[in-house]
């Protein structure tokens, strides 16, 4: 498993396996000071703190934080406002630009589980001071958990490596009656068909869904089309780098897809699925066109990690009870 190895000039990284022999990319550039990760010092990496964990005698994993900026965010508001929702006056606008633009950042980099929150509080002109008021409580609730953030762990990376995306969606809960939608994508080993085992994360997204859909299975398919996309891309990448012989259109590592809506599960198994919305059946076909029947998976609710964060209290894609 490759690791972050080196911290140089406070911007610039290089990762290495444990037998390559670094030395030699510090001879062939001249380098800044340089400052080694490893289970005894810990680095800031481009506004983020790397830390280095052992778990046992061999296990290490790597847990990375924004504690430092989620502290320095503003939780605190600045103009006087009514208790009643009323339209944003033009400094409380500035006000939810600068809420917003900190959490998606910090939602982007290291805090999935703030996206939902942050995609849903904005309802275009029709944001009021209800929406800037919830943003500064969950401000507060993101400083009380300032120290979580994503964890590595050390996954074989090798041909073997399979490709998992979960997907899910909440209909018609955000403004205009769109679905928000909570995507993951995450590389384990083979295992992860038969066994629980670690998986890190690659890619994850929380949005709103580009139109209004007409039930629960047609947001439900509209998200896993989505997380198909964004799984192909990945394969096709992650490909590229472990097959540079083969073309750069094909897919060579193993993929999954999960879902705990067991209609779209049956849908998207069937060769011939039964759909009378011809928009939801374009989504289902789009999705066989890279999938198998044997790569589609129905997971129960509980283990549905786009729709619930296991680290704080928010969720990629907001299904409030779950």
């Amino acid at each position: 498993m490759g690791l972050p190895a080196l911290c140089l000039r406070d911007h610039e990284g290089v990762t290495h396996r444990e037998d390559f022999n670094v030395q030699e990319i510090k001879d062939a550039f001249q380098w800044g000071s340089q400052t080694p990760l490893d289970d005894n010092n810990d680095i800031i990496f481009r506004g983020k703190e790397i830390k280095m964990v052992k778990k046992g005698t061999n296990t290490i994993s790597l847990q990375v934080t924004q504690t430092a900026f989620i502290r320095e965010i503003d939780d605190k508001p600045v103009t006087k406002r009514s208790k009643e929702p009323v339209p944003l006056s033009a400094p409380e606008w500035q006000e939810f630009r600068s809420l917003t633009g900190s959490l998606q950042w910090l939602s982007g980099q290291t805090r999935p589980d703030v996206a939902a929150m942050t995609s849903l509080s904005n309802k275009g002109r029709e944001t009021t001071t209800k929406e800037l008021n919830d943003l500064y409580e969950f401000v507060k609730v993101v400083k009380m958990t300032d120290t979580l953030g994503l964890s590595y762990y050390p996954v074989p990376w090798n041909k073997a490596m399979t490709l998992v995306g979960y997907s899910d969606s909440s209909w018609a809960n955000a403004q205009g009656h769109k679905s928000q939608m909570g995507i993951l994508v995450l590389v384990s080993s083979p295992d992860c068909e038969h066994k629980k085992c670690p998986a890190s994360l690659l890619d994850w997204k929380s949005t709103r869904s580009p139109r209004v859909t007409r039930s629960t299975l047609a947001s439900e398919a509209n998200a896993m089309d989505e997380c198909t996309d964004r799984c192909s891309y990945a394969n096709y990448f992650l490909t590229h780098l472990m097959y540079p012989e083969v073309e750069k259109d094909s897919m060579k590592l193993r993929s999954l897809q999960a879902t705990d809506c067991r209609s779209l599960y049956d849908a998207v198994i069937n060769p011939a699925p039964a759909l009378t919305e011809k928009r939801t059946i374009i989504s289902v076909r789009s999705i066989q066109d890279y999938l198998t029947e044997n790569q589609i998976r129905w997971v129960p609710t509980h283990a549905m990690w786009a729709a619930v964060s296991k680290v704080a209290p928010c969720t990629l894609c907001a299904t409030g009870g779950r």
